[in-house]
């Protein structure tokens, strides 16, 4: 825990990232379609965008699953969830089985966060 409160591992990764588009740049390190063997001709993509419908109808379907799933069920998955974030077991089996009752990533998200907090990895230049 300590490496990862004082920026161990985060500084690793972006000195290893910089390292690695430095020799892309330098053409020491070939990406294809990037600095060797490109496409002359650009191709467009849309990015998806989520009209008022479509999010309608996604919160209609979390309605409507909340209404038929067992509550109770996934109340006790999710304090599973909890209790073993608590201590030092595997998360893993606590986290499928409210996936099993129909828990959603959001509710289990929030019960890990119960005990963890939300995370925000330092940032070091």
């Amino acid at each position: 825990m300590i490496g990862i409160e004082n920026g161990f591992q985060q500084r690793e990764i972006q000195q290893a990232s910089y390292a690695w588009q430095q020799a892309v740049e330098r053409n020491q390190e070939i990406v294809v379609g990037v600095n060797r063997f490109q496409i002359e001709e650009q191709e467009s993509h849309e990015l998806l965008r989520i009209d008022r419908a479509g999010e309608e109808k996604q919160v209609r379907r979390l309605k409507d699953l909340r209404s038929r799933r067992d509550n109770e069920a996934v109340r006790k998955a999710l304090t599973r969830v909890t209790e073993t974030a608590r201590g030092t077991g595997n998360l893993m089996p606590a986290i499928v089985d409210a996936v099993r009752v129909y828990a959603t990533l959001g509710e289990i998200s929030d019960a890990m966060r119960e005990q963890f907090g939300q995370f925000t990895p330092p940032v070091f230049l």
